[in-house]
């Protein structure tokens, strides 16, 4: 009887406890929103990253604002964005104490040009030259006849300026080249016009356009890794100091083997 009686106890006490677990339920973590600014040349992987990074943490949104390196700073400097994308860390923002830089990625700045345009390689002389407007005709550097129509970024792009850095020195780019406010529209242009010649991150190069040879080297992955294309830059997330946890979060996951292996999709390793 006694056996009896311990046993029904113990089953009512083990069902209270079954209960009382079903009864409770995990923590809810809060939303989360955090807001990126800057560099269309990013933009390819930061789309991937964020949409990663939220398969993990279905919490947290991630709001992608495409523009420039310049703009992007101002957002996060301005507490209008928590985190800018910079392709070019230019020595005024680099001074700054307030924010911290965060290298993902190496990219190379391409030129570009139409697919039917038979030319395959320039010289940095010549592509500086050709900038410059010192050529004008396609003749005149390997190709076949029309005038060169350049086109450029607009000021504040971290592509220009890493362009007019390791290409035009203290040379001005011609004033009769096109300026065009983000990478898809240099693709755009010189994609529908023969005679066009630009300038863009690896990440956007399809089958769309011609992507010229600089100093004999492919404008790849390996060589930019390898150190022997000419035309490089270090990709960057930047973020208030101190970085505050959730903005840190995403950039440990940019930096984590799954978010270089995005990154490695369209740019070189970190």
């Amino acid at each position: 009887m006694w056996l009896r009686r311990a046993g029904g106890w113990l089953g009512l006490a083990l069902a209270a406890a079954l209960l009382a677990a079903c009864g409770t339920t995990a923590a809810t973590p809060a939303p989360v929103y955090l807001r990126v600014a800057g560099s269309s040349s990013l933009q390819p992987a930061l789309v991937e990253l964020a949409a990663a990074y939220r398969e993990r943490f279905p919490h947290v949104t991630i709001d992608i604002q495409t523009g420039d390196t310049g703009s992007g700073l101002q957002a996060l400097q301005a507490g209008a964005a928590d985190l800018a994308a910079a392709s070019w860390k230019d020595t005024t923002a680099a001074g700054d104490e307030t924010l911290t830089w965060h290298g993902i990625g190496r990219d190379a700045v391409v030129l570009v040009v139409h697919p039917a345009n038979t030319l395959t390689d320039l010289s940095l002389v010549r592509a500086r030259d050709v900038f410059a407007g010192w050529y004008t005709s396609w003749s005149e550097v390997g190709g076949k006849g029309a005038e060169i129509q350049p086109v450029s970024r607009e000021d504040g792009s971290g592509t220009r300026a890493a362009f007019e850095a390791g290409v035009m020195g203290l040379r001005d780019v011609t004033q009769t080249a096109l300026v065009m406010p983000s990478s898809a529209a240099v693709v755009q242009w010189v994609s529908t016009h023969p005679n066009a010649i630009g300038y863009v991150s690896m990440a956007y190069i399809t089958a769309a356009l011609r992507a010229l040879r600089l100093e004999g080297q492919e404008p790849t992955a390996k060589n930019v890794e390898a150190g022997v294309y000419p035309l490089t830059r270090t990709l960057y997330l930047v973020t208030r100091a101190p970085t505050e946890r959730p903005a840190q979060d995403f950039v440990n996951f940019c930096l984590s083997p799954a978010g270089q292996a995005i990154l490695a999709r369209h740019y070189a390793r970190k």
